[in-house]
């Protein structure tokens, strides 16, 4: 697995490529809890992007999970989209939230464009142009890459 992720303006978003091993987990989680420190004093849209990422095992889930649980205030989290080229994102999302009942808009989607769109409309202030251009500079192949 390769993990990009970074910022533009409120959204923050995460590119993986490939199946997680532990660490990887372990850095995918660290990343929500940086975020969650973050969102205290604004609101925001997070963008994960899954390509080719085969169903996580439970650790991994549970992992997650209790990240996005111990983001202190999920008020300023305005959405979150998670995108895949795989039907199995619907699956990670259900499983996910087995242990976190979202407090805040989620949608999963088969292309980045119109994840980020559904993104723009839930925070204005959201480019999608400049989030999607923001993706391609730093994820080798982002271009290139199939979506449903």
């Amino acid at each position: 697995m390769t993990l990009y992720s970074g910022r533009v303006g409120v959204c923050f978003w995460t590119c993986v490529v490939g199946a997680f091993n532990d660490r990887e987990a372990e850095e995918f989680a660290a990343g929500i809890h940086r975020m969650g420190t973050l969102t205290r004093d604004e609101d925001i849209v997070v963008l994960d992007i899954c390509y080719d990422l085969p169903l996580p095992t439970p650790m991994h889930r549970k992992l997650i999970a209790d990240a996005v649980e111990a983001i202190p205030d999920k008020s300023h989290v305005m959405g979150h989209a998670l995108v895949s080229n795989s039907s199995v994102a619907q699956g990670v999302l259900t499983a996910i939230n087995w242990f976190v009942k979202p407090v805040f808009p989620e949608k999963v989607f088969g292309d980045p464009q119109s994840g980020v769109a559904w993104l723009s409309a839930q925070l204005p202030s959201v480019s999608p142009r400049r989030v999607l251009e923001t993706i391609g500079q730093a994820v080798p192949g982002f271009e290139r890459m199939r979506w449903k």
